[in-house]
């Protein structure tokens, strides 16, 4: 019974995380004017769905780059198996990559 209750605290820790994050998100996409140079996804993805593409920024950008166009110049840090998890199966989502890596 113990570990059902760390499990259950565990899981619900992370539903409460994660939904905090979407609510910021909302918040700041709602209320705080848009600079087209912070953004990582590119303003026509952000534009479009301002909550997903909050939590692809940073390391999200090149992965999905990656497995748009295939390794470009001073990529050869990231691994290659996620960029192509998400070619693969982008399928599933009508080829929309942002979706599919979430």
């Amino acid at each position: 019974m113990k570990r059902y209750a760390e499990l259950k605290f565990v899981v619900l820790s992370f539903l409460v995380w994660r939904a905090s994050l979407f609510l910021i998100a909302w918040l700041a996409s709602s209320f705080l004017p848009l600079r087209d140079g912070f953004l990582g996804c590119g303003t026509v993805h952000y534009r479009l769905n301002p909550i997903l593409c909050s939590q692809a920024n940073f390391d999200g950008v090149p992965y999905l780059m990656i497995a748009e166009r295939g390794y470009g110049a001073y990529q050869q840090a990231f691994f290659p198996l996620y960029p192509l998890l998400v070619r693969n199966l982008s399928f599933i989502f009508d080829g929309d990559l942002l979706k599919t890596g979430l």
